[in-house]
């Protein structure tokens, strides 16, 4: 046994010592437009809107002249206020509406703007307006202009989370809040991993549509304020750290480069444990033959869709490619006669599965994932029974949302593996510059750290590790093979790696 863990850590210390780029000094992290812990903040609690019988006609009467005069609608809002709590409900319900569909009420809202003149409309129509335009900027944005994330105390009732959405003419959209895992036809030892994974403290994280009079900026402070709210953030994008190149190759020079044959040797007759690997990522083609057989099907899911439907084939050329790439890097089944091989399933086939999570969403400018679907794949992997997860995406913006997610599966002992980033810099790269994750750059056949002319591997003291990150065969879309590289190659070398060591008994020993 000691034979085999030293060749297992040679390998890890063959891809660590490729990396040679001096450390520099550590950056301060990015405080963006969090709000950690509500720091600074009076608490509320939301508050049933309650109206009297009278209050009530006016509603209905201003719901109905909003449908067709906005200058009606003005009219009757000037009869109202005085009595600020209704004039402004009512004034903002309009509104809602009007900005929400300007295609129909177009014409109405103009009235509005024109009509109503009391300072509590002018300042509630300038915070609409100041909404519209930040939602106009989304594509040249970071972060999701239509939604945030709010962190809540653990076991928070989502009845109160809908009705501090509502007080703020927001909406749910979804949180955290499970329900019992599925283990049927698991092993004992995996039942028994999700079961304890299940008793550890978890926040409530609720993504909420905030209101269309709402820049990200105000709602993070306005539902800071709340009663069970830690804090809010953004929704911050991330981006795939891979660039494919080149058509098919039969080579797999990055394999004896760290000596990934000689470990699967030493391990031969070791008996491992099933292990399974998540790749949070933009999912897989699960009818490639490379991965067909290796990825969990009940396991697989699309996170950023309601209820986390299975995944299905992903077989067209957008970012689809981005997961089936990094999939193959780490666990294409090996031994089938045809193919490739992951650096974990090379060893045993048999004891290493995929648990491929899409997080991606095509519709973003650059293919990207939305920090609320990349914490929602981390919770879901962890949760359900994932021994090492690998990420390939990364951004420049803190997260403090992310972090927590990160320390939730560190605390549950399952390793997250990320890129390091391919900007050809010393600037921190999240998920993977964040405490408790590892991080990895990208080398080259020389063991220099990469830099051509159109990237440049990330370096800094927060890379922890670099591996092989050119030229790198994997799986591809349409049942095909090709080079890729990227930190997000070199990001699944690391991860298949550790799933190999998670799988003999010295992990546990």
């Amino acid at each position: 046994m000691r034979r085999k863990i030293s060749i297992l850590l040679a390998v890890l210390l063959v891809i660590s010592s490729v990396y040679t780029t001096p450390v520099l000094a550590a950056q301060n992290e990015q405080e963006g437009m969090g709000n950690p812990e509500g720091e600074g903040l009076e608490q509320k609690v939301p508050q049933e809107r309650k109206f009297s019988k009278k209050q009530k006609r006016k509603l209905k009467e201003i719901e109905a002249a909003s449908e067709t005069s906005g200058l009606e609608t003005a009219e009757i809002l000037e009869e109202i206020e005085e009595d600020e709590e209704l004039y402004e409900y009512s004034l903002k319900n309009t509104l809602e509406k009007y900005y929400n569909e300007p295609e129909i009420y177009g014409e109405q809202l103009e009235n509005i703007k024109e009509n109503v003149e009391c300072d509590v409309a002018e300042e509630v129509i300038a915070e609409y307006e100041a909404a519209l335009e930040e939602r106009s900027q989304a594509d040249e944005l970071n972060y999701n202009t239509e939604n945030i994330i709010v962190v809540f105390e653990p076991e928070t009732d989502e009845s109160y989370i809908e009705s501090v959405a509502e007080e703020q003419f927001g909406e749910l959209e979804e949180t955290n809040i499970t329900e019992d895992i599925d283990v049927t036809g698991l092993t004992e030892k995996k039942v028994e991993q999700i079961q304890n994974v299940s008793q550890i403290e978890e926040d409530t994280v609720a993504v909420v549509d905030i209101s269309l009079g709402q820049t990200v900026e105000q709602a993070v402070e306005e539902y800071s304020q709340y009663e069970n709210v830690k804090y809010a953030e953004p929704d911050y994008l991330l981006s795939a750290s891979g660039l494919t190149v080149d058509t098919y190759s039969n080579q797999q020079w990055h394999l004896n480069h760290i000596k990934m044959k000689e470990a699967w040797y030493a391990l031969e007759t070791s008996a491992m444990s099933e292990t399974w690997i998540a790749v949070i990522d933009s999912g897989i083609q699960v009818s490639h033959p490379d991965l067909k057989n290796v990825y969990i099907k009940n396991k697989s899911v699309d996170v950023t869709k309601s209820g986390y439907p299975k995944l299905s084939d992903l077989t067209q050329p957008y970012a689809g490619d981005h997961g089936t790439l990094v999939s193959g890097a780490v666990a294409a089944e090996a031994n089938n006669g045809k193919g490739i091989a992951g650096v974990a399933t090379g060893g045993d086939p048999s004891a290493f599965r995929l648990m491929a999570i899409k997080a991606v969403r095509p519709e973003t400018p650059n293919y990207d994932m939305y920090t609320s679907d990349l914490v929602n794949g981390i919770y879901y992997a962890v949760d359900n029974g994932a021994d090492v997860i690998n990420i390939s995406y990364g951004w420049s913006d803190y997260s403090q949302i992310q972090q927590d997610a990160v320390n939730y599966a560190y605390n549950a002992n399952v390793p997250i593996v990320a890129s390091a980033g391919n900007k050809n810099c010393s600037a921190k790269n999240y998920p993977a510059a964040y405490k408790n994750v590892i991080s990895v750059a990208a080398t080259d056949q020389n063991n220099k750290r990469v830099v051509k002319s159109y990237w440049g591997s990330n370096y800094g003291d927060f890379v922890d590790i670099a591996a092989p990150g050119v030229d790198i065969k994997t799986t591809a879309i349409k049942s095909t093979y090709e080079m890729s590289e990227g930190t997000s190659l070199a990001a699944p070398i690391v991860t298949g790696v550790i799933a190999i060591m998670k799988s003999i008994t010295f992990w546990e020993e």
